[in-house]
This record gives C-alpha cells, sequence and structure tokens, in this order.
C-alpha cells in the first residue's frame, strides 16, 4: 500500500510491502486461549508418544494444570467440555456471562447435561462420566496404559501470538561492553548482550554453563 506523507512541498509518497510468512510451530512459540490462559511450548513430541484418547485420536496439546488456579480463568474449562460436545453433537453454542441470573450453576449443569447427550448419542460412555463429570481416562502413548487420574479433555481455541522464537532468540560470543559496569551492552540492535532471569541462571547453570 501506498502511504503519503502529508504536509510535503514534493508530495513524496512511501510504498509499504508486507511480506506474509508460514511457520511452523517450534519449542518456544507462544500461544494462549481466549481466557488469558497463555503460555511457552516446551516439548513436541512424535506422534507416536502423544496421549491419546479412548477412541483412538491423539491430543494435539497438553496445557498444564496449575496455570488454571494461578491464573483463575476457570472459564477455559467450560469452553474446553463444552467445545467437545459441540464437536460431537454438531453443535455451536453462544453463552451469556452471569448464568446466577437465570440458576445457580446454570453453566455447568448446561456443559454436563451436554457432555451426557453427546456420549449417549455417540455411544461414547467415556465422553460424560457420572463418577467424575467432566473428566476422562487418556491412555499413555508411549506404555499403552491408562494414567492414573482422569484429566479434562476437550476442545477449546488456541491463538499463535506474535511472540515467536525465530524473532526472540539472540546470542553473543563478544561484543562492546558499557563503560561504567563492563557489562555486555543491551538490545539486540547493539549486538548486546541476552537478559536472563534468576530461574533461568539455574537451568543454564545445571547443564554446566558457568
Amino acid at each position: 500500500w501506498v502511504q503519503k506523507k502529508g504536509g510535503s512541498s514534493y508530495n513524496s509518497e512511501t510504498i509499504c510491502v508486507y511480506i506474509s510468512q508460514k511457520r511452523e510451530i517450534k519449542v518456544g512459540n507462544k500461544v494462549s486461549g481466549r481466557h488469558g490462559n497463555k503460555g511457552i511450548i516446551s516439548k513436541i513430541l512424535p506422534r507416536q508418544d502423544i496421549p491419546y484418547l479412548q477412541d483412538g485420536r491423539p491430543v494435539d496439546m497438553v496445557f498444564n494444570p496449575l496455570g488454571v488456579p494461578s491464573r483463575m480463568n476457570v472459564g477455559q474449562l467450560s469452553e474446553c467440555s463444552l467445545g467437545l460436545a459441540g464437536s460431537l453433537l454438531d453443535r455451536h453454542y453462544r453463552i451469556a456471562p452471569f448464568d446466577e441470573r437465570y440458576e445457580q450453576e446454570a453453566s455447568r449443569k448446561l456443559v454436563f447435561f451436554e457432555l451426557y447427550q453427546a456420549g449417549k448419542q455417540t455411544a461414547n460412555p467415556w465422553v460424560f462420566e457420572p463418577e467424575y463429570p467432566g473428566k476422562s481416562r487418556i491412555l499413555d502413548g508411549r506404555m499403552g496404559g491408562p494414567f492414573e487420574e482422569h484429566v479434562i479433555i476437550g476442545k477449546p481455541y488456541i491463538l499463535k501470538l506474535i511472540h515467536q522464537v525465530d524473532d526472540k532468540i539472540h546470542r553473543r560470543s563478544s561484543g562492546h561492553y558499557a563503560l561504567v559496569t563492563q557489562q555486555p551492552l543491551r538490545g539486540t540492535s547493539k549486538q548486546g548482550g541476552q537478559r536472563v532471569g534468576e530461574i533461568e541462571v539455574w537451568a543454564l547453570e545445571g547443564f554446566g554453563v558457568a
């Protein structure tokens, strides 16, 4: 597109070119749901090692469960379970906020009822287990046996964020130093050092970088 510069006597124009690029997802890339449940991809496993459902379908992504109570965004659990029910029943849902206006625990009752209907109509009893509503057993792709605990499975929306490791990674072996502190300069444009936190320092020391 062409951007015109106002107030110039030469009526100069600047041509801006944007190039789109497809990138495969990598370790270190950042993804997020629609509830602020963001996270970093820490490991990508081969297909045969990934946990799979009782109908044989492998899961695409495994989230750390500690991210739910720490951020207090329990809406992702409802979206996850209702997305599974909607995919099995071929339905779409629009849920209004503040469900307490209708009755107590209205959203939870809706989610469990839709999971029950999905398991009943598709003849998949593992979709809704009365002892563990909203949870199911998944199988270990490495050993073939079920995991010890029931886990929440579903189909939430996952977004790939702009924070990608190809753009953020930086390293230097030698370069300029600050005159006062004698520390490496700051900033990628100045060929400076990469700032790391305390926990990252422990990780580097654990791998022998000391």
